[in-house]
């Protein structure tokens, strides 16, 4: 379970019901949805995304949304899901296409990381999109080594880096 945090600049925190337009407004994005897992990106606040919202909201303990802590701005979110092996994490990350370029990701993912060594979780894993330069960068950057690619022979464009860090 994922605890709120704060760093210099972020709140990583719950989300929350009033975070709706917010979360919209991110994942309205077409290339946000289609580096983050290939869905179309959604086109109105309707049942659907009402459902995929409450969903987000269920699985909260898993999740933390990042906020600017000067302006309270949602800028992104953070999602950790067991990974294959005892004492494994998968770890994922989404940033607003206007907050990209700043370090939030950085910084957001790094005190996840602490988190998680701190709860004793031994090795975390994370994949992207081959085409997905930022974040493959951004893994990297954190220390984590790149494993065997992820090909997806039916649609290449969805093939994927793997990597993983020991904590």
């Amino acid at each position: 379970m994922l605890r709120p945090t704060t760093t210099a600049r972020l709140v990583l925190r719950k989300p929350r019901a009033s975070d709706a337009a917010a979360f919209f407004d991110m994942f309205s994005d077409a290339e946000t949805c289609r580096m983050d897992g290939g869905y179309p990106p959604y086109t109105a606040m309707d049942e659907a995304f009402f459902r995929d919202f409450d969903g987000v909201l269920a699985t909260a303990d898993d999740r933390l949304f990042i906020v600017e802590a000067g302006t309270g701005r949602m800028v992104g979110l953070l999602h950790v899901m067991p990974g294959s092996a005892p004492g494994e994490a998968e770890i994922g990350f989404v940033i607003h296409r206007d907050a990209r370029r700043r370090g939030y990701a950085r910084e957001a993912v790094s005190a996840l990381l602490a988190q998680l060594r701190a709860d004793g979780t031994s090795r975390a894993v994370a994949t992207c999109y081959a085409v997905n330069d930022a974040s493959a960068a951004l893994l990297l950057g954190l220390g984590f080594s790149e494993g065997a690619p992820l090909p997806n022979a039916a649609h290449p464009e969805f093939s994927q880096r793997s990597f993983s860090l020991a904590l």
